[in-house]
């Protein structure tokens, strides 16, 4: 109750409730919902790809290029550019001039050449069709954007941003087009005679959809990044309110005040309820975006009809990262030992990423033995975090699951506890 009575008193003082509580949790909120929108934005794009209408797709970005609709905004240009190749005029500063109805534009394209008169201009032509309404054939003219063919190999030389966006459209022409239609139609083909594709192995309880994993992958992205989101709040505010009274000069007064235990214990209390605001606003915004997925039966994962296995999944990563952020936090509060305080903050990534390619690396072999190192390896607290991320696509045991979740509970009490009393022992190092 006096950790309570402590927190209620804090987050009363105006400044520290919108250092801890407010701003963090606006930030937040903004970033969650760009990641939804990208998320979203890459399904609608799988789905572009696969559609019947992928033709009318690639026509629309040919006639629409960001590019383009800068340059020349809703202008129709000719399919077919217009090749003006100049002519001796010694009148002229260079000695050459545009032949009549040539006038030069900024926007036009130049081909350098020593012979404009006779120089074959057909590769370039299909290259510009429909990007430009002129192209100058020429030895010394010089528009935003320049092919220079003197010299044998040639060089393209661009003068402004205009000529950088007019370079880019070439990105996206007809010949492209065409090729990518062809190329869609023929996966397509390949993908509609294989039917639904899934992968099995000995420790997973079903297969993994390799058909429609961009989905499934999206889901798994999202509601991590929900967790990380959550402990990074967490992470900060442990961190926020010990450098609010240490530099202030009141944080040993404070904890001479109230006690250690009481003002630490207020710490976290601090903390939770900075991860449960995020959480109260984010988690409906999460099922809204994937409310229609699954709804449609596009995200094809077993895993997300069994409630209680999601439930067991989310306990899972949230202990484990919750763990990782216990350990860095012992980074911030051991921060004039730099050699611990480094060891500390970047320990978990390393055994994270150490985990992920053992598990990995036992899918080369076949058999029982790499299929219980992958369970072991799951199993683990921080070396298994990568594996229980795609616990909803690969499926493992409930017993993995629940070890995982069980081995990471444990020792987050426990570091927490370790915390707890070297904060009280190390007050003055803060």
């Amino acid at each position: 109750m006096r950790s309570l009575r402590l927190v209620f008193a804090l987050l009363k003082i105006p400044r520290l409730f919108a250092s801890l509580i407010l701003l963090p949790l606006l930030l937040s909120l903004v970033i969650l919902v760009i990641q939804v929108t990208v998320t979203q934005v890459f399904f609608v794009a799988s789905e572009l790809k696969d559609s019947e209408h992928i033709e009318d797709t690639y026509e629309q970005l040919q006639n629409r290029s960001f590019g383009k609709l800068i340059l020349f905004g809703e202008e129709q240009l000719p399919e077919k550019i217009k090749v003006c190749r100049w002519v001796r005029d010694s009148r002229m500063l260079e000695g050459e001039a545009p032949p009549k109805g040539c006038a030069p534009d900024r926007l036009d394209v130049a081909i350098q050449t020593d012979f404009p008169e006779t120089f074959d201009v057909r590769e370039y032509q299909k290259i510009f069709n429909g990007k430009a309404y002129q192209m100058h054939v020429c030895r010394h003219c010089q528009p935003d954007l320049v092919v220079d063919t003197k010299k044998g190999t040639p060089e393209t030389r661009i003068y402004s941003f205009q000529g950088l966006l007019l370079l880019g459209t070439l990105r996206i022409n007809s010949q492209i087009a065409k090729n990518r239609v062809s190329a869609a139609k023929n996966m397509a083909s390949i993908m509609n005679a294989l039917g639904q594709i899934n992968f099995y192995s000995e420790d997973f309880r079903g297969a993994v959809p390799i058909s429609n994993v961009s989905y499934g992958i999206g889901f798994i992205i999202n509601i991590a990044f929900l967790v990380i989101i959550a402990l990074w709040l967490a992470l900060k505010a442990h961190r926020r309110v010990l450098d609010y009274f240490a530099k202030n000069g009141a944080l040993l007064p404070m904890v001479a005040a109230t006690g250690k235990g009481p003002f630490y214990g207020a710490l976290w209390c601090i903390t939770i309820i900075r991860v449960l605001a995020f959480l109260l606003a984010a988690i409906p915004v999460t099922i809204y975006s994937f409310y229609e997925l699954i709804d449609s039966g596009k995200l094809n994962l077993q895993f997300t009809t069994d409630y209680g296995e999601v439930a067991l999944w989310i306990i899972a990563i949230t202990t484990s990262l919750g763990l990782a952020t216990i350990v860095a936090s012992i980074a911030d509060l051991k921060q004039r030992h730099h050699l611990l305080s480094f060891t500390y903050r970047y320990l978990p990534f390393l055994i994270s990423i150490m985990g992920a390619m053992l598990w990995l690396i036992t899918f080369i072999f076949q058999g029982n033995f790499p299929a219980t190192i992958r369970s072991l390896t799951a199993s683990l607290p921080l070396a298994g975090i990568v594996p229980i991320l795609v616990a909803p696509l690969c499926r493992p045991s409930l017993f993995v699951l629940a070890a995982h979740a069980i081995f990471a509970t444990v020792l987050f009490m426990l570091a927490l506890k370790s915390n707890a009393r070297w904060f009280a022992a190390h007050l003055e190092e803060l």
